[in-house]
């Protein structure tokens, strides 16, 4: 279900969708990104929603392709809400909100997300240097550490000291 979110709530009722960044800006499906709601055209809910489809089973399922989301990877958000008169609008009930995390492709989970952008990549880089080939220079103590061929540079570090201590700085 890599576009598709659900929501539990009862059958029988009109729930939809938007999409926001994490700045506010709002997914505008006919123009396929995002804007400032409102889009200096005066536009407003019925124009940025997208319908969920009712499941019968007391949930309601969002697809991002019916969105025709296709932005770059990065986080977002996904706000569901009950269409409370004929047409979607600014006063809707919010029924929820979805962390959304996009590979540039499909949704993908929280932790996909973190070990791909987030803290879990500085840990890997880091564990590179320590595990991977390191090479000091005895003249100069300059320190080449190399990624996994063990041919190409990833950093060099470059000693400096003075009586109480030496200090490496990355190049």
């Amino acid at each position: 279900m890599a576009y598709e979110s659900r929501i539990g709530y009862p059958s029988g009722q009109y729930t939809y969708f938007i999409i926001r960044q994490r700045n506010g800006n709002v997914w505008y499906p006919t123009i396929t990104d995002f804007e400032d709601w409102g889009g200096g055209a005066g536009r407003t809910m019925n124009d940025y929603y997208t319908a969920n489809t009712d499941e019968s089973g007391s949930y309601h399922q969002g697809s991002l392709s019916d969105a025709g989301f296709d932005a770059a990877a990065g986080a977002y958000i996904k706000q569901i809400f009950l269409k409370a008169g004929d047409n979607p609008a600014d006063n809707d009930p919010l029924l929820g909100i979805l962390d959304l995390f996009w590979d540039g492709l499909q949704e993908i989970s929280e932790l996909e997300y973190s070990i791909i952008y987030g803290e879990l990549t500085k840990l890997w880089t880091a564990a590179k240097y320590l595990l991977n080939k390191a090479v000091q220079t005895k003249a100069t103590g300059e320190i080449i550490y190399y990624d996994d061929d063990e041919v190409t540079p990833i950093i060099t570090h470059t000693p400096t000291e003075d009586l109480t201590e030496v200090t490496r700085t990355p190049s």
